[in-house]
């Protein structure tokens, strides 16, 4: 079987007239591009000046004044095939480049090659009419469910929304069905969602991409989180307004000593809490009324889109993977941010492995406090 070929959406566009409504690949809209402001660090410049820091997206510098949001587009794709949760897409003789993201190498050679029985136009199921697409690969991580994934729904101006016969999302995505159900879609938008065997071969496939880039949020995704965030009214819980969000139970980037960590900021009145456990309208409550929230790097922190500006954030990374996308996010939500920076315990892993989210690390509990004293007398 000759394989298929692996092209981006740009190339495939070029075979033809872009812009003719019965092209392969039609430019629907593109939103403006922009650029946010990245207030200065003040704790976090004192480790990042003097300390090595691998920090991500690669070429990322903590001293840029601004990041560059690109401008996303919607795209109708003509007859195309989507496989899979991920939503791998294939159109004529190409796959889509795009559509690859965060999917697993057996999936992408299960995509690529043509004799593959999920993949046979025969064995699809046939949608006719206009269907929009949001699935994504790693969706099993809140942060890529959320922003990669569901946020894109929000590029599609409402009156195409409202044309279009369902939207596929992919089934097992974190908090996903809320979410959608929470963005006021048009009640005639049949909800699909997708598995892992599902292939479908569609008539008009509107495809948002993308919101974020390299973590360079387009404010568009200010329309997400303030469209979920009304919907959720007041509840009767009580939630601190003070808090550190509590890894303890997690795998992945283990933080030595958390319980001193969590010993001495619970002496400051500010307590524990664990996201994960609480409902989705519990955690947009929890953030929405937070004045000053420390955490360590990880999903939960998505949760800042839900926050006030004026709110505080003091995010602790480990020097071996700085990832800046929840203070890029904070800057676009107009949240205090500032970071403390922890050393991992051994040498650094390579960032291609995903061994390196395996790595132990340690922060200075004198650093996160002196660091929390600075940020809330701003």
């Amino acid at each position: 079987m000759t394989p298929l070929r692996i092209r981006g959406l740009l190339d495939i566009a070029g075979d033809g007239d872009m812009m003719s409504a019965n092209a392969r690949v039609h430019h629907l809209h593109s939103m403006a591009p922009g650029q946010v402001a990245l207030p200065d660090l003040v704790a976090g410049a004192a480790f990042l000046t003097y300390w090595p820091v691998r920090e991500q997206p690669g070429g990322a510098s903590w001293r840029a004044p601004f990041y560059e949001c690109q401008a996303p587009a919607t795209f109708v794709l003509r007859d195309a095939m989507v496989h899979g949760p991920a939503g791998i897409i294939s159109i004529g003789g190409d796959v889509l480049a795009e559509s690859l993201a965060h999917t697993h190498p057996a999936a992408r050679r299960q995509a690529l090659a043509v004799g593959t029985p999920a993949m046979r136009h025969g064995r699809a199921a046939k949608m006719p009419g206009t269907h929009v697409t949001i699935l994504a690969g790693g969706i099993t991580n809140y942060f890529h469910s959320a922003i990669e994934s569901a946020a894109r729904v929000c590029m599609i101006p409402d009156e195409t929304l409202a044309g279009a016969c369902s939207i596929l999302f992919p089934r097992g995505a974190v908090h996903q069905p809320e979410l959608l159900e929470r963005l006021g879609l048009p009640a005639s938008l049949r909800r699909v969602a997708v598995d892992a065997a599902d292939s479908f071969l569609v008539d008009r496939l509107l495809f948002p991409w993308s919101v974020h880039g390299l973590f360079s949020y387009h404010p568009v995704v200010n329309t997400f989180f303030d469209r979920i965030s009304a919907s959720v009214a007041g509840g009767t819980a009580v939630f601190p307004r003070r808090f550190y969000v509590d890894r303890r139970d997690t795998a992945q980037r283990v933080l030595e000593a958390e319980d001193e960590l969590v010993c001495a900021l619970r002496a400051l009145g500010i307590l524990p809490v664990r996201p994960e456990t609480l409902s989705l309208a519990d955690q947009i409550r929890l953030f929405r009324d937070a004045e000053l929230i420390v955490a360590p790097h990880g999903a939960g922190l998505t949760n800042v889109g839900f926050a006030r500006p004026g709110c505080r954030v003091l995010e602790l990374h480990m020097d071996a993977y700085v990832n800046w996308c929840f203070r890029h996010l904070a800057a676009l939500r107009r949240v205090a941010y500032d970071c403390v920076l922890g050393r991992a315990l051994g040498p650094w892993l390579d960032l291609s492995s995903a061994a390196v989210h395996g790595m132990r690390w340690r922060v200075s509990v004198d650093h996160v406090l002196a660091a929390v004293a600075a940020l809330e007398s701003r």
